[in-house]
């Protein structure tokens, strides 16, 4: 927008003439910049933290679209309960009670991941407005360990495998060797629709390498996900599950119940020998400002395939989530 409005400002017939192609282009994509951005929780009182993201790095949207406004007009951006954002892999789950976003693609753009992290199949959210499941922010742009940890595997809401990185990240900005994504399978149902993001881990020991699917069923107020991991003669996996620093756990009798004091949430998870534990973690949620959360970590060790399964739920949701349960004979 800011090179939008520098353009509109300079004289001459010869420089507008010459910059008139890139007026055109800005006023088609500045509007869908600014769509994608609140598709993603920028409208949210705090966004999540996808990537190189920190609270006091970002614009309030408000303030964004109103500048945009001054140059390019624009209609209300309206967003549908679902939105399949193919091209960056994100897929929303949305209303006004809630925001999940997951994440089925790997790491963008290839020519330049400097700013990229290892949260391929991982996910965030967001009820009435407020972080629940967060991802763990940027830290900072040094060569640091906190650096290193908040682009790391098991700084995101997904599954740590084999003792592997998703990705080489090296440096600050670096990346090397990395999975190999699938496109997204996108399923439509009577009463829910589902996404099954996958990638396969091709590089390091041959005795390590896996694939690994996670299938995200989105029903009205709570959600089905489930991971499937396939490999060698032993597989070792750690799904993490980042909360909010204003979050604690409850230990309830087959469940967890997950509060901030205002909103409560119930979490159930399923599989042959699973180990849980809880682990403290790290919320970058500005730039160079660590904030201390508890992390959610359910572990499995066994050959050649692991299956878990996790229902997460809305209070007023939990007897249908607990159905799920148990007609899934999870």
């Amino acid at each position: 927008t800011d090179t939008f409005a520098l353009i509109k400002c300079l004289d001459g017939p010869i420089i507008k003439a010459e910059l008139n192609e890139v007026v055109i282009k800005l006023e088609r994509k500045i509007p869908l910049m600014l769509a994608f951005l609140k598709s993603m929780g920028g409208a949210l009182k705090e966004p999540p933290l996808w990537g190189d993201t920190a609270l006091d790095m970002m614009y309030p949207f408000e303030d964004l679209e109103k500048y945009v406004n001054q140059w390019i007009p624009l209609s209300e951006i309206e967003l549908q309960e679902k939105v399949i954002l193919s091209q960056s892999g994100f897929v929303v789950h949305r209303n006004p009670q809630y925001h999940f976003i997951f994440k089925t693609s790997d790491f963008g753009p290839a020519y330049q991941p400097g700013h990229s992290h290892c949260d391929a199949l991982a996910f965030t959210l967001h009820v009435e407005g407020e972080p629940v499941f967060v991802d763990s922010g940027l830290a900072n742009y040094r060569n640091t360990s906190v650096r290193r940890y908040a682009r790391c595997t098991t700084a995101h809401n997904t599954v740590f495998i084999n003792g592997l990185e998703q990705a080489e990240c090296w440096h600050a900005f670096r990346m090397a060797r990395r999975i190999s994504t699938s496109p997204p399978d996108i399923k439509q149902g009577e009463k829910a629709f589902s996404v099954t993001g996958c990638y396969s881990h091709n590089w390091g020991p041959s005795s390590k390498r896996y694939q690994h699917s996670r299938t995200i069923t989105f029903f009205d107020g709570y959600w089905l996900i489930v991971d499937e991991i396939t490999g060698g003669e032993k597989l070792e996996a750690h799904s993490r599950f980042h909360l909010h620093p204003d979050y604690k756990v409850n230990i309830r009798h087959e469940f967890l119940e997950l509060s901030n004091g205002k909103q409560n949430l119930f979490f159930v998870y399923k599989g042959a020998r699973i180990r849980f534990s809880l682990k403290h973690g790290h919320y970058y949620y500005n730039y160079d400002k660590d904030w201390q959360n508890i992390v959610i970590e359910l572990s499995s060790s066994v050959a050649q395939k692991i299956k878990m399964s996790y229902v997460i739920s809305l209070p007023e949701k939990w007897k249908d989530a607990q159905k799920l349960v148990a007609d899934l004979n999870l």
